[in-house]
């Protein structure tokens, strides 16, 4: 039997899924790094620079990271909630281009608390 080009099939079948896994791989990562990111600005602004108005925290936040989405600080439970959305590949192939991350820290009796 002739065995020629057997390592040839095998490489063409495989490629495609080593490509499919780098890009999750990739996505996953960057995933991971914006979600740091997010969680490092909230926890910085609510530890230090809570006491001040809604409008510079506000500024704060865009100074570090300018593509968030959305910024919520809410005065009475003494929490910001930071969103943003994150373009990713894998998840285009199922219809959802972009994906939404949540950094939501709380400021209480001194003490810093991740909600979510």
């Amino acid at each position: 039997m002739n065995n020629k080009g057997q390592s040839l099939v095998l490489f063409v079948i495989f490629i495609p899924l080593i490509i499919i896994m780098f890009v999750f791989v990739t996505d996953a990562s960057r995933l991971y790094y914006e979600k740091n990111k997010l969680d490092n600005i909230n926890s910085l602004i609510i530890e230090n620079y809570f006491d001040k108005n809604d409008s510079e925290i506000e500024r704060l936040i865009r100074k570090n990271d300018n593509d968030i989405t959305n910024i919520e600080i809410d005065r009475k439970n003494n929490t910001i909630k930071l969103t943003k959305n994150i373009d990713v590949i894998i998840m285009g192939v199922l219809n959802k281009n972009r994906y939404e991350i949540n950094s939501i820290y709380q400021y209480k009796e001194n003490k810093l608390k991740k909600v979510g």
